[in-house]
């Protein structure tokens, strides 16, 4: 078997959908008894998740050739690294992956493009060199997700509702909702990613019904899907999981990399519209759809998502990497 280095981005204007996918492929070879690392870019002041290991590796190609060997297959989820950087790794290493959300750059002749996303089939991947796969055999779920079986209780009334924006919510939506929200009669969950961002705005914001998150862990965040009747969340990793879960969501696209995702879930019935983080009527908008999530309407959304795609496709995506060994 080989030996797999992931190398990966999180943090400030970043988030940490990056991370949780790669780490769950990182988990999931692990267990499959594979040899593999990961090294976590991590950019900003907030600090980032506990037990990984951090590693500037952007500004340290070269380096990565004297720590790894030649026959290392080098997985590479980022937003920032350019054409010349994959290039550079190709050089030095038997196999390099790309995994893309959106077509982001023409990538030089590298190995395989994995595009974990639904929507794979809408983007044009025609003027790239390497195979490109992807859609609903390919999306990546974390293991705790991916064990839950049978559907979501469904309350009659909303009373819990989860708040997530991604690990850094760098475009102050959670702000925005805990002033505008908190005396209503719901319960609120605001996901903030890092523990920094919870207590600033528990501060700010903290009444009886609001509870304010750090980073939560894998088995936290399930708990915390669950038990929420109605999510708001950003259009990334986080929303697979909730549609995985049958967790009823209203979207918030919050960049471009999320635009397709958000709009493959409004086709389908999942989402109730395309919402921008930037739209002049962000908060009334979800008011009134939390108003008209409905029992039978948020039963309906709940009962979509379990058929859209396959839970096991991060056992694809890792075949597909270790394929010809």
């Amino acid at each position: 078997m080989p030996n797999i280095l992931i190398l990966t981005e999180g943090g400030e204007g970043i988030g940490l959908g990056h991370f949780t996918r790669c780490s769950a492929l990182k988990n999931e070879a692990l267990r499959n008894e594979i040899s593999c690392r990961l090294l976590l870019y991590w950019r900003g002041e907030s600090s980032p998740p506990d037990n990984v290991e951090l590693c500037d590796w952007h500004s340290g190609l070269e380096n990565l050739r004297n720590r790894f060997s030649s026959d290392t297959f080098i997985v590479i989820d980022s937003y920032i690294l350019s054409a010349n950087g994959y290039l550079l790794l190709k050089n030095f290493f038997s196999k390099v992956i790309a995994i893309d959300d959106y077509n982001r750059i023409i990538y030089p002749p590298i190995d395989l493009i994995v595009n974990p996303n639904v929507y794979f089939p809408l983007i044009d991947y025609s003027l790239q060199a390497a195979s490109c796969i992807g859609g609903k055999d390919y999306v990546i779920l974390r293991h705790l997700f991916r064990n839950f079986h049978g559907e979501k209780n469904i309350s009659e009334n909303i009373k819990n509702v989860i708040i997530t924006m991604g690990g850094s919510d760098y475009r102050g939506i959670i702000p925005r909702i805990a002033s505008s929200f908190l005396d209503d009669k719901f319960n609120y969950q605001f996901i903030c990613g890092d523990e920094l961002s919870a207590r600033l705005n528990e501060k700010q914001f903290k009444k009886d019904n609001s509870t304010f998150y750090g980073y939560v862990s894998e088995s936290q965040m399930k708990d915390l899907m669950l038990r929420a009747d109605i999510a708001i969340t950003a259009c990334g990793q986080t929303l697979h999981e909730l549609v995985h879960l049958g967790t009823p969501a209203i979207g918030i696209c919050i960049d471009k990399d999320q635009e397709y995702n958000a709009r493959f879930y409004v086709s389908v019935g999942v989402l109730p519209k395309m919402i921008y983080w930037n739209d002049s009527d962000l908060i009334p908008t979800i008011k009134s759809f939390l108003g008209e999530y409905d029992f039978f309407r948020r039963c309906s959304v709940s009962q979509i998502g379990y058929s859209l795609f396959n839970k096991n496709g991060i056992e694809n995506i890792l075949n597909e990497i270790i394929s010809g060994c």
